[in-house]
């Protein structure tokens, strides 16, 4: 039977205890480290340390030992993706572990808290104690800044072996634990526990807050103590049949898969025998024609551009008014612009990247003249940086409220169009999306083919760009123009 050490480690929320992790008998116990943590499922195969809650065994393994006199020790680094930020520490030869930070707000908070963690683990590794670095760098991630003292205090009591703490070996459970709550599940994927679980299977989902957003608002609050096991159709339909009447059908059928997805998981898992949805439980999708949808006209978007009010007064950020050039001119869906770096634009040549995008499809093309010379003034404005967000100066509030924020700005510059702030049944107001509708509409006016608009959109289909061309006739008809962002923008006016 095999055997693991295990340590008791504290986790965020102020308890103590991991999910193989058990307390050794401690010869003083500090408040709320008294809970010992339930033992998992022996997995049928050994899996990799880097996973959650992979099994450690007692015999040394090249990462357990002490590192040789005279190497340097690790120093922790951290890395980005998209909005997500992650710690990574290197626990031995050729062995690093990436967990995500979900309270950091930049890179710098991120790699400050992976070389505290990265310590640990060094004084861990130099103690003989490798094997517990896996849960001491997973709630060193997630930990507050008072569990993070609890944890600092655990490894000094490990490492100098004073006997507050100490490893015991216990036999590995061979039963198959419970598979805990809906909600506990379903935070395992949004997480990306799950993606580093199964990387072939289980891929990182660019909309992922999204996600969560629908998750706390819609589904938590009716089924978020469900034992995953005990999940029936009817706690789905009690979460369908709660949702605010003037939710869109979009919106609910959003709700209804991501229900679906969380069961579909657990059974690929292994967690449910079955997903209890039967086929054709998801609400059908609306028809793109059947929802009414308005975007700016060229001569609105002018207005915007220029930022100013009645009176005169610059009432958008400029910052603003670059990003919505940009989004007007170059197609990109808002997580992409947002999560956009300097390092991914060309300015001398005018070329724009994508290398990670919501269908993973690498895309890259040459930007609108006009939109390269308001990135130019921009990037100067800033001082010329070298590798951070491109549209950093926007707060992420705003971001999360961008449809909100562009309509406020469309009213601030005096734009008055009734039907672009009404919304009725089958008719949405103006909403961040519609500038991606405003760049389609402006590229078939101009001319340009289907491919050369996918390359910038990232549509893998071209029924959707149909849609838009009833905008272009009615822009004809009205003698509207797309004008030059760069003369629309007085800021950048100014420095041609």
């Amino acid at each position: 039977m095999l055997q693991r050490e295990r340590i008791l480690i504290p986790q965020p929320d102020g308890q103590c205890g991991c999910e193989f992790a058990a307390s050794a008998e401690p010869a003083e116990t500090p408040t709320g480290a008294t809970a010992a943590a339930t033992p998992t499922a022996t997995p049928s195969r050994p899996t990799s340390r880097r996973r959650r809650g992979s099994s450690l065994l007692c015999s040394p393994a090249a990462s357990d030992l002490e590192p040789a006199r005279g190497s340097r020790d690790p120093v922790g680094g951290a890395t980005q993706l998209r909005d997500q930020f992650f710690i990574r520490v290197t626990s031995g030869p050729r062995k690093r572990i990436a967990e995500r930070a979900g309270w950091a707000t930049s890179l710098a908070e991120a790699e400050a808290r992976a070389k505290v963690v990265q310590n640990w683990v060094n004084r861990l590794r130099h103690a003989g104690l490798a094997s517990l670095a896996p849960k001491f760098v997973e709630a060193g991630a997630k930990a507050n800044d008072a569990t993070l003292a609890m944890i600092a205090a655990r490894v000094e009591s490990l490492v100098s072996k004073d006997g507050a703490y100490s490893v015991r070996k216990v036999e590995k459970p061979t039963q198959k634990g419970e598979p805990g709550t809906f909600r506990a599940f379903a935070e395992r994927w949004t997480s990306g526990d799950l993606t580093r679980a199964y990387p072939d299977h289980v891929p990182v989902k660019a909309s992922v807050a999204d996600d969560i957003e629908r998750l706390e608002k819609h589904i938590y609050p009716r089924v978020q103590d469900v034992p995953l096991a005990a999940f029936t159709r009817e706690h789905a339909d009690h979460v369908m049949t709660q949702l605010p009447v003037t939710l869109r059908r979009g919106t609910r059928r959003q709700v209804a898969q991501l229900i679906n997805r969380v069961l579909n998981l657990a059974v690929f898992t292994g967690a449910i025998a079955s997903n209890p949805l039967p086929r054709g439980w998801l609400p059908k999708a609306p028809k793109p024609e059947s929802v009414g949808k308005e975007s700016l006209l060229p001569s609105e978007e002018a207005i915007l551009l220029a930022g100013r009010s009645a009176a005169g007064d610059t009432v958008v950020p400029l910052a603003c008014r670059v990003l919505y050039a940009f989004f007007h001119r170059e197609g990109m869906r808002k997580g992409e612009a947002r999560a956009l770096e300097w390092p991914e634009l060309d300015l001398k040549k005018g070329l724009v990247s994508l290398d990670e995008n919501k269908t993973d499809r690498p895309r890259s093309w040459v930007l609108d003249p006009g939109v390269l010379r308001a990135l130019v003034v921009w990037h100067d404005t800033l001082g010329k940086p070298n590798a951070e967000r491109v549209f950093a100066s926007i707060p992420d509030p705003s971001w999360e409220k961008l449809a909100a924020l562009y309509r406020g700005h469309c009213e601030a510059v005096g734009i008055a169009r009734a039907r672009l702030f009404q919304k009725k049944e089958n008719k949405l107001r103006l909403r961040a999306h519609d500038m991606r509708a405003f760049f389609v509409t402006a590229a078939m006016y101009a001319g340009k083919d289907a491919l050369w608009i996918t390359d910038r959109t990232g549509h893998t289909s071209l029924g959707m760009l149909r849609t838009y061309e009833r905008d272009v006739r009615r822009w004809r008809e009205l003698g509207e123009a797309p004008v030059d962002v760069a003369q629309a923008i007085p800021e950048v006016a100014c420095r041609l």
